[in-house]
């Protein structure tokens, strides 16, 4: 009897293990009916659907926690600033406090140097171009929605004709041509204005609030979700009207915020405006290496570090520049101070922890043409004397800890600095290495003397 209900046992556990259907799970029931034992094929396979059930739901586990460690890893990390020097960005003249837009060309252009100024911010040729007969500037074909065979015999741009009162770009151009990676539903824009009256373009660099919490990655997914559903649905919803008022401009210390190369802007369904780019990063926002100098204009491209912000977010302009560039001159439009025209030669490989000069083609275009660029009678040499990790005689000494919590409260000793060493003391370093290990080693020696002495005691 045993033997059979053995023999009928394994029989039903390999029909549950090869069903793959319900067509043929109802023909493995017929089967256990067959041998007479039906009632344990069903004890089998609910113990079998449970099983199946308990490893789902693992495996979805796991793919969450998975997703949610990638994400972790690909979001900017905010560094310890315990022990770092950041007087190199100590400046009179704050991030709002002037507008770099005020050199933006008004009168007329000369024919002979086809230039171009467009509504959507850009100095660069992009496609079509459309000259204005009023000032002889060029615009381009998509953001005037015009094209040469459509333009009438004298054309008048936005500037001349007065529909841009304050002779500036200062609008929004919707982008011709959807990205190929988009979302459902959102529109996207070649220039974008935000609250503060500040026009957002494309393939610009801006400078960034930092945000501590994911407030704005839930916003940012609860508008792509109700975009994407009005898409499906195919129904418009009630926009957010942008108000004519703009805000009062913000000042921003250099120290609190961030550098990012905009590569997106949109709209989604509901009215909200974002920004989406690439990240780019101080020099104490690299690995901490004491070794390492750096320029105090000097960033670095983080590789892969992408953010999605709200455009109100936007602190102000910057102009990040090939450091061939940056030797060679600096744009006139927009006018920036010194401090916010800065260059980038090195990749920040973020995962690999690995720093890696860029290509030449890894650069963004520079137009260079007369009319928005200054070159300089001779080139600057890039001398990188800066060592953020080094820290200044007022500051606190933090050895092998990156808290500010743990730092030791005593000022190190002025001869460190005189002698431009680490701001980690390495001969302090190096007596307490030595005095780990022997505590170490004496650990060893314990254990050892015990595991000798128990085995004379098994022995007796």
């Amino acid at each position: 009897m045993a033997r059979r209900y053995m023999a009928n046992y394994m029989l039903c556990r390999r029909a549950l293990r090869i069903r793959c259907s319900s067509a043929f799970a109802k023909e493995t029931e017929r089967f256990a009916q067959s041998i007479g034992c039906e009632q344990l094929f069903r004890t089998l396979s609910f113990r079998y659907l449970n099983r199946k059930r308990e490893r789902d739901e693992e495996k979805a586990d796991r793919k969450d926690e998975k997703r949610k460690r990638e994400e972790e890893e690909e979001k900017p990390r905010r560094k310890s600033l315990a022990g770092v020097d950041l007087s190199y960005l100590d400046d009179e003249k704050p991030i709002g406090s002037y507008d770099p837009d005020e050199a933006w060309p008004t009168g007329k252009a000369n024919e002979s140097d086809e230039a171009v100024r467009c509504i959507c911010g850009a100095l660069e040729e992009d496609g079509e171009m459309l000259q204005c007969d009023g000032c002889h500037y060029w615009l381009h074909n998509d953001c005037v929605g015009l094209n040469s065979v459509e333009a009438p015999d004298e054309y008048l741009c936005d500037f001349c004709s007065g529909k841009i009162p304050s002779n500036r770009p200062s609008t929004d151009v919707l982008l011709k041509h959807r990205p190929d990676y988009s979302y459902k539903g959102c529109e996207y824009y070649k220039a974008l204005v935000n609250s503060y009256g500040l026009q957002v373009r494309l393939n610009e660099t801006i400078y960034v609030e930092k945000f501590s919490g994911e407030e704005h990655k839930k916003a940012l997914k609860k508008a792509i979700e109700v975009s994407e559903t009005a898409a499906t649905e195919k129904r418009k919803l009630k926009k957010q009207k942008k108000t004519t008022d703009t805000l009062a401009p913000r000042l921003f210390s250099r120290k609190n915020v961030g550098i990012m190369r905009v590569e997106r802007l949109f709209v989604t369904a509901d009215g909200q405006r974002w920004v989406f780019g690439l990240y780019y990063a101080r020099p104490h926002e690299t690995f901490r290496d004491p070794n390492k100098s750096f320029h105090p204009n000097e960033v670095l491209c983080c590789v892969k570090m992408y953010d999605t912000l709200p455009l109100d977010s936007i602190a102000g302009r910057c102009a990040v520049l090939s450091a061939k560039t940056w030797c060679k001159g600096r744009p006139i439009i927009p006018k920036l101070y010194s401090k916010d025209l800065l260059f980038c030669e090195y990749g920040l490989h973020e995962k690999a922890r690995m720093i890696k000069k860029l290509a030449e083609n890894e650069h963004y275009f520079v137009n260079q043409q007369p009319y928005v660029f200054q070159t300089y009678g001779k080139k600057r040499e890039i001398k990188r004397t800066l060592q953020p990790f080094l820290l200044s005689p007022n500051a606190k000494l933090c050895i092998g800890s990156p808290s500010p919590a743990s730092c030791s409260s005593q000022t190190p000793n002025k001869n460190v600095f005189e002698r431009g060493e680490s701001a980690i003391d390495k001969e302090n370093l190096k007596k307490r290495g030595i005095d780990r290990l022997s505590l170490i080693v004496d650990r060893i020696k314990r254990k050892s003397a015990h595991a000798t002495q128990r085995s004379k005691e098994t022995d007796d």
